[in-house]
C-alpha cells in the first residue's frame, strides 16, 4: 500500500469583505487551527508545525491585513478576526479543533472560545496578551505604533522587547518581512484599539482545557502577568514557562512549543474515548515533554515509597484532571483533581519540595499517598484525604 502522505497546500477563505490567505494540511484530528501574532503571519508557525506528526491536521492563516491578506480591510478588532477564524473552521468542516494563538492570536483565540463554538476541544495560548490591558498607557501605545516602522525600529523590537537573543538569522529575515509588509491600518489597530480591549468579564465562559505556555525570559506578557491576569480570569487554564524564551517562543524554541502541543492534544483524544490506534501515543506522555525530566512514562512500575529529600522537577498546572506528584523516587497519582496542589502543599509542609503535573486516567497509582499519609502520621502531620 502506498505511503499517504499529508502536504500543506496554500488556499484562500472567503471572510467578510476579502479573502483570507492559509496553509492547510488534511490530517489526524483534532485539528490546529493557528493564530498568529501582530506582526507575524502563517509562516510565524512553520518551524513548530514542521515538529508536529506529520499527520496533523492544521490551517494557519493570516490574519486580514497581514501576510498574504493585506487587501482585506478592517475592522481588525479581536471580534472581527475571531469571526474570520470561525468562518475558516467552518468552510474546512471541522468537527474538533483546538485553537492555538501566539501573543494578539491568544486573545483572539480566548474571544473566540468565549462564544463556546461547537467542535472546540481546547486552547493553547502562547505568550498571549490577557483579556484585558495590563499596564498599557497612551505613551506606552503611542511607542508600539512606531515598533515596526522602520529597519532600525524592526531590529530594536526583536532585540529588546521581543525575543531573548536565541533567534536566527532566517527567522530574523522573516519578522523583518513579516512585519515590515503589513498593511498600515492594520499595524496601527493593535496598538490603538486590540491590545486595550477588554474581554474580563466574558472570559469566564470559556469551558474547555487551556495550557498556557509562558516564556520565562518573556518581557511582553512575562509568566507573573499571566498567573494574575489570565489565568485569575479562566478557571480552566494551567501555565507552562518555556525555558529560555522570550515572546517569540514559536520562533526561537519551536521545538518547546511543539512538544506541549503534541502533549495536550494527545491528552485531549485520550480523554474524550480515542481509538486503539491513536491510544499508542499514551506511550510519549512524560514529563519529559513538559519539563525535560523524564519521570513517568505509560507504564510505570509500583513506585517506592516517598522521601523527604528535594526533587529536581518543577511544573505548574492548576487544569482539573487526574494528576501526578513528582517525588524524587518517581510519579504518585490521585484520583482526587481538585486535591492535587493541597497534596502539593502539604507534602512541602513535610519538608518534601514537589510538584505537580497533568496525566492520563490509566495512570494511577493512589497506594503512594497513603505511604504518606503514615509518613505524616509519625510527624503529627495530617495530610488532605486522597480517596476517591
Amino acid at each position: 500500500m502506498p505511503k499517504i502522505t499529508h502536504t500543506p497546500m496554500g488556499r484562500y477563505f472567503d471572510v467578510e469583505d476579502g479573502r483570507l490567505y492559509a496553509h492547510v494540511r488534511e490530517g489526524c484530528g483534532p485539528a490546529l487551527v493557528f493564530l498568529h501574532y501582530w506582526g507575524g503571519s502563517h509562516r510565524t508557525w512553520r518551524p513548530v508545525v514542521e515538529r508536529l506528526s506529520p499527520a496533523q491536521a492544521f490551517v494557519s492563516h493570516d490574519h486580514r491585513g497581514w501576510g498574504e491578506s493585506t487587501t482585506v480591510p478592517g475592522p481588525y478588532g479581536m471580534e472581527r478576526l475571531a469571526d474570520d477564524a470561525q468562518r475558516v473552521i467552518d468552510e474546512l468542516g471541522y468537527g474538533e479543533y483546538v485553537v492555538v494563538g501566539h501573543s494578539m492570536g491568544g486573545k483572539v483565540a480566548q474571544v473566540l472560545a468565549s462564544r463556546r463554538p461547537a467542535g472546540l476541544n481546547g486552547l493553547v495560548l502562547v505568550a498571549p496578551a490577557p483579556p484585558a490591558p495590563v499596564g498599557v498607557t497612551t505613551e506606552l501605545q503611542e511607542v508600539m505604533c512606531h515598533a515596526y516602522d522602520t529597519p532600525d525600529t524592526i531590529d530594536r523590537s526583536i532585540d529588546l522587547m521581543l525575543t531573548n537573543g536565541r533567534l536566527g538569522e532566517e527567522a530574523r529575515r522573516q519578522v523583518h518581512d513579516d512585519s515590515s509588509h503589513a498593511g498600515d491600518a492594520a499595524r496601527l489597530s493593535w496598538p490603538r484599539q486590540g491590545l486595550v480591549e477588554d474581554f474580563a468579564d466574558v472570559v469566564g465562559a470559556i469551558d474547555v482545557p487551556v495550557l498556557v505556555l509562558a516564556g520565562s525570559h518573556d518581557k511582553v506578557d512575562p509568566p507573573r502577568v499571566l498567573r494574575e491576569h489570565l489565568l485569575s480570569k479562566i478557571p480552566t487554564a494551567g501555565l507552562v514557562v518555556l525555558d529560555g524564551t522570550g515572546h517569540l517562543s514559536p520562533l526561537e524554541v519551536p521545538e518547546q512549543v511543539a512538544s506541549h502541543i503534541t502533549a495536550f492534544v494527545t491528552e485531549l483524544r485520550i480523554a474524550q474515548g480515542a481509538t486503539p490506534q491513536n491510544r499508542a501515543v499514551r506511550t510519549e506522555l512524560s514529563l519529559e515533554r513538559r519539563t525535560g525530566r523524564s519521570v513517568v512514562n505509560s507504564s510505570p512500575p509500583p513506585p517506592p515509597p516517598p522521601t523527604r529529600s528535594a526533587v529536581n522537577a518543577t511544573f505548574e498546572d492548576s487544569v482539573a484532571a487526574t494528576h501526578v506528584i513528582v517525588l524524587p523516587g518517581g510519579g504518585y497519582a490521585t484520583h482526587v483533581p481538585n486535591e492535587a496542589e493541597p497534596i502539593v502543599d502539604w507534602l512541602n509542609g513535610l519538608g518534601v519540595e514537589s510538584s505537580v503535573f497533568r496525566y492520563p486516567l490509566h495512570a494511577r497509582h493512589p497506594a503512594p499517598l497513603e505511604a504518606l499519609r503514615t509518613e505524616s502520621a509519625g510527624s503529627g502531620t495530617t495530610g488532605p484525604n486522597a480517596s476517591e
